[in-house]
């Protein structure tokens, strides 16, 4: 998916993602002197660089208890984006920060067919059992994702699934994930994105492997399953650019909305929607049109997860002080308005600190679109969303 300013470049999250992790992993532990009491971030040449300091931020300080502790309280869960097979394996200091803030765990990448799925004949679960084994050991919960999407496939997929045969390969692997890990997750994104109106699809549907052997069809099959195999998950549609008041998301809200409806008259067993919330600090978020959103999916008994929470900076050209609290303001803004709705279950952020990718070049230069800076130390983001959570009413 493309947000903001990627939209226009092309360039999309899980691109910026895939770079990173392609490049030589950091070392476990600094070495540099400058490093001991902080996580630096290695470059891909090999130096270490240290992050600039985070200026504080009266209206969002970052004391007091973790992300988590904040959410448990308020009867929500606060969790995050995660990649076993990268920063989280190699550094005990950011595994040490996961387990402290987050109540539940994501897997960004390695439940992915593209992941998962390196032949028609062969799987790989091998970053994903890592990582439950992680959440298992720190007591967090564990949220699937996902079994099934229009992009992120592997390229045998274009020369082995056909018309004929699609159903029982989209059946098999939804039910090898839940078999593998249904008992032990307390969630699952089933179909993710499943709208892209640039595709000129009926329904406004995202076009792809599923939708041009199957057609809609795709989606009752992938519920099905899952439900079949793992009747006590939750089982989430996930959605993303439906947020916003601009027009293209209109119309993406509007057309889901749509699909929400048909897959209800044909008790497609969806019991929960996942708003991803990839947004940026100009984004045009309006409280009575995102409550008004909230207050539908409610009124269809779908209780929501703010499934991918992140808060690019890029339109910002001040100082890092300035970015930071643009930033900070855009979270509280959103989750002010979204913790409001009862139905908002949980709130988790595409990964949690600004070193997921490991960019060169000035540090000053670096977004800074999480909670925690490349240094693993909280932000004025952290302290947006822990006051957005201290105020949020609580849920029964």
């Amino acid at each position: 998916m493309t947000h903001g300013a990627l939209r226009k470049t092309g360039l999309t999250r899980r691109d910026l993602l895939k770079a990173s992790l392609a490049a030589p992993m950091a070392a476990s532990a600094c070495v540099d002197s400058a490093c001991v009491d902080s996580a630096c971030v290695d470059q891909a040449d090999g130096t270490t660089l240290q992050g600039p300091p985070i200026t504080p931020d009266p209206e969002f300080p970052v004391d007091g208890p973790p992300l988590r502790v904040l959410a448990e309280a308020k009867g929500r869960r606060f969790g995050t984006a995660a990649v076993w097979s990268g920063y989280l394996q190699t550094d005990p200091r950011l595994r040490e920060v996961y387990r402290r803030e987050a109540g539940v765990i994501v897997p960004d990448t390695e439940l992915k067919w593209s992941w998962t799925r390196p032949s028609a004949a062969t799987a790989n679960w091998w970053g994903t059992d890592q990582l439950l084994l992680f959440c298992e050991n720190a007591n967090i919960a564990f949220h699937g994702h996902n079994l099934a999407w229009e992009e992120d496939n592997p390229a045998w997929t274009r020369s082995v699934i056909t018309s004929a045969n699609a159903e029982p390969f989209l059946r098999q692997h939804v039910r090898a994930v839940m078999t593998r890990y249904g008992s032990r997750m307390i969630s699952c994104d089933v179909v993710n994105e499943p709208i892209w109106l640039g595709h000129d699809k009926p329904g406004g549907l995202r076009n792809g492997i599923w939708l041009e052997t199957l057609g809609e069809a795709y989606i009752d099959i992938a519920f099905d399953e899952a439900h079949r195999i793992a009747p006590n998950v939750l089982l989430v549609l996930n959605e993303a650019a439906i947020e916003t008041t601009i027009p293209e998301d209109q119309k993406r809200r509007e057309a889901f909305l749509k699909l929400l409806d048909r897959l209800k008259q044909r008790n497609v067993p969806v019991q929960s929607i996942g708003i991803e919330s990839h947004l940026s600090t100009i984004s045009a978020v309006d409280d009575g049109d995102f409550t008004g959103f909230l207050k539908e999916l409610g009124s269809r008994r779908l209780p929501v997860q703010i499934s991918e929470l992140d808060m690019s900076d890029s339109h910002e050209t001040g100082s890092i002080a300035e970015r930071d609290r643009k930033v900070a303001e855009a979270y509280y803004r959103y989750l002010t308005i979204a913790l409001r709705d009862p139905g908002v279950q949980s709130v988790k952020t595409w990964e949690l600190w600004d070193g997921r990718t490991k960019p060169k070049g000035d540090p000053d230069k670096f977004p800074r679109p999480m909670p925690f800076d490349i240094n693993l130390k909280r932000k004025p983001a952290w302290g947006a969303i822990a006051r957005a959570f201290r105020e949020a009413p609580t849920r029964a």
